[in-house]
């Protein structure tokens, strides 16, 4: 059997909605086409297909396989292709190619399995005759799928139970060789999967389950060492939902990893970490670290709204928090989530000068209803009480749903966004403000 696993390229849709959001606030700047290019360049390099080379990296040796990054590809022409399947993964900004690849092979007589983050959400907008989609982890769904393929009755749906999820410690090392001659500017693993807190706006512990699982410190240890040899210049980042949620577990691993020359490296990570002395020693023992955290709100009445007890109980120690990372040379980006009930451009200004005061990298995001996340079920509810049932694609589900939302709220389904522009506006006259266009690019990718 042969296999052809694509990376698809980000969607020329993606870079239309950043092209039409910098234009909507920024129209005729010197500076606009320029940033452009240069976010389009740097978004083309930081995608590839971890879970892709994983599952590779554990298929049977009968079993010929080979890979693509489009990103990378001068010629995505596949006319000459010849595979019994093609395997394809992507998040939404990569949604518009996802179609454009299925549609091709499909009338093509060639079978697709779609999987990755946004397949997992939406899966509906994918299915069709000779498709199947697998949502959840591939680990284990792609063995049962390739089972079932091989004797000529794949199922349109496979989908992980949340309460089976796999032994990380099972997961092989990915191949990375087959990427070598990508040149990425950022280059990933993941040590862990899954997450106790439950956040009502977020699918995570829906989909991965609500405990930390960890891959052993001594896979870890050989993965980061195999990018540091094929791409010694790129950014190392961890792809783990909360990498130190599991303290003990940071301890081991970057006790390990603190000679294996780290240079610059980033996660994802909760503000407790800047509580925990200790562990900031071991941290920033190694290389440069930039810590991406979810603040959401400086609200306490959003934040109880959200789930979380701990960012709750945090936000009173957010500016010192902030202090303590910077002051030992770590850097921050934090996100912030627009649109609660009440929220105003007086109230997001209160965030971007929290964002200027520390003057830390600001992701602002709408406020919005994911599928598979608590917050979806309960809006869903809601919805249905009112209006009746709710019919259509999961991304007019979910467009409809936000919409909805969005209006219980007390916001047209674009007001937010051009109240996070006008709000943007003035504090960036000589460049885009990339980071907020690019949050709001991506949720425009979600449902346009």
């Amino acid at each position: 059997m042969k296999i052809l696993f694509i990376c698809p390229e980000v969607s020329c849709k993606y870079f239309e909605h950043v092209e039409a959001i910098a234009k909507k606030g920024w129209k005729g700047a010197r500076f606009f086409k320029r940033d452009i290019q240069r976010h389009k360049r740097h978004v083309k390099k930081v995608f590839y297909g971890l879970g892709i080379l994983t599952i590779g990296s554990m298929l049977p040796h009968d079993i010929e396989w080979s890979f693509i990054d489009e990103n990378f590809e001068k010629n995505k022409s596949y006319e000459h292709v010849s595979c019994d399947l093609v395997a394809l993964t992507g998040q939404v900004i990569q949604r518009g190619r996802i179609s454009e690849l299925i549609r091709y092979f499909v009338s093509k007589g060639t079978y697709v399995v779609a999987g990755g983050v946004h397949a997992t959400d939406f899966a509906d907008d994918y299915i069709q005759k000779g498709v199947s989609v697998i949502q959840g982890e591939g680990e284990k769904i792609f063995k049962a799928f390739l089972h079932d393929f091989s004797n000529g009755k794949p199922k349109p749906f496979y989908r992980q139970n949340p309460n089976d999820c796999i032994d990380l410690n099972t997961s092989p090392v990915p191949d990375f060789s087959v990427i070598s001659r990508c040149k990425y500017s950022l280059v990933g693993v993941q040590t862990t999967r899954g997450c106790p807190y439950r956040c009502r706006y977020c699918n995570v512990s829906n989909i991965l389950g609500e405990k930390y699982r960890h891959k052993s410190v001594e896979q870890v240890k050989e993965e980061v060492l195999q990018i540091k040899r094929i791409w010694p210049e790129s950014m190392l980042y961890f792809y783990d939902d909360n990498l130190f949620g599991d303290k003990d577990y940071s301890f081991k691993l970057f006790e390990a990893l603190k000679d294996t020359k780290l240079g610059r490296w980033g996660v994802h990570a909760d503000i407790s970490v800047s509580q925990d002395p200790k562990l900031l020693d071991l941290i920033c023992s190694n290389g440069t670290p930039y810590l991406a955290i979810g603040f959401e709100t400086l609200s306490k009445k959003n934040a109880q709204t959200l789930g979380n007890k701990m960012k709750t109980d945090f936000l009173s120690k957010y500016d010192e928090s902030v202090c303590i990372l910077k002051k030992r040379g770590i850097e921050v980006a934090g996100s912030f989530m627009f649109g609660f009930p009440g929220d105003s451009q007086s109230k997001l200004e209160q965030v971007l000068a929290f964002i200027k005061k520390h003057k830390i990298k600001g992701y602002i995001t709408r406020y919005s209803v994911i599928p598979g996340s608590q917050l979806y079920d309960e809006v869903l509810t809601d919805y249905q009480a009112a209006k009746g049932r709710l019919t259509g694609t999961s991304t007019t589900k979910a467009r409809t749903l936000n919409q909805f939302f969005m209006a219980k709220n007390g916001f047209r389904f674009e007001e937010t966004e051009d109240i996070i522009i006008n709000a943007l506006k003035p504090l960036y006259k000589t460049k885009l403000p990339l980071p907020q266009i690019d949050a709001l690019a991506v949720f425009r990718s979600f449902f346009y």
